[in-house]
């Protein structure tokens, strides 16, 4: 009597399981690794345009817009120029518009620069305090600060830029 034997045998299913979970491990595993990348760019070209637009705000104003980011949202973000009045961010930069979902708050400090050889990852209270100078630098310069959000794929980062394009990025 011939038998039919139609279907997989038992190991011919465990092999075929094991192949696709070796290949989902190191598509997840690369998933992970390219978010971080793309949320990482994306706080380097926002600080990129926060250096160019306070550069733009100094040719028309003479001074440097301050900007400071709530440390639990990062969305309310308020610009305070030198003459201490307190508008918001859309009316002293209104080109700086890090998107909804983005994952670093951003700050400026004033009258700072950047050591010639900044720190990489950057760590804005040793670092400020031992090699940022206390004396406003001729010609005045500022320090953007992005930090990551704490519990997103980036916690921990900290980029910073000055107004001389010296970066830890």
């Amino acid at each position: 009597m011939i038998r039919d034997q139609k279907g997989f045998t038992l190991i011919e299913l465990l092999i075929v399981i094991c192949i696709i979970g070796i290949l989902s491990g190191i598509a997840v595993t690369s998933y992970v690794g390219v978010t971080r990348k793309a949320a990482r760019t994306e706080g380097y070209g926002n600080l990129e345009s926060l250096r160019l637009l306070q550069e733009q705000y100094y040719s028309e104003n003479g001074f440097y817009a301050s900007i400071t980011a709530s440390a639990t949202d990062n969305i309310d973000y308020k610009a305070t120029p030198q003459d201490s009045s307190d508008n918001g961010i859309e009316d002293v930069l209104p080109g700086f518009r890090p998107s909804g979902e983005s994952q670093f708050t951003f700050r400026i400090l004033e009258n700072r620069r950047m050591p010639d050889t900044p720190t990489v990852p950057f760590d804005p209270t040793s670092v400020i305090a031992q090699d940022f100078t206390a004396t406003p630098p001729d010609p005045p310069c500022f320090v953007a600060i992005a930090t990551a959000i704490a519990g997103t794929r980036v916690d921990g980062d900290v980029f910073a830029i000055d107004c001389f394009n010296n970066r830890n990025f």
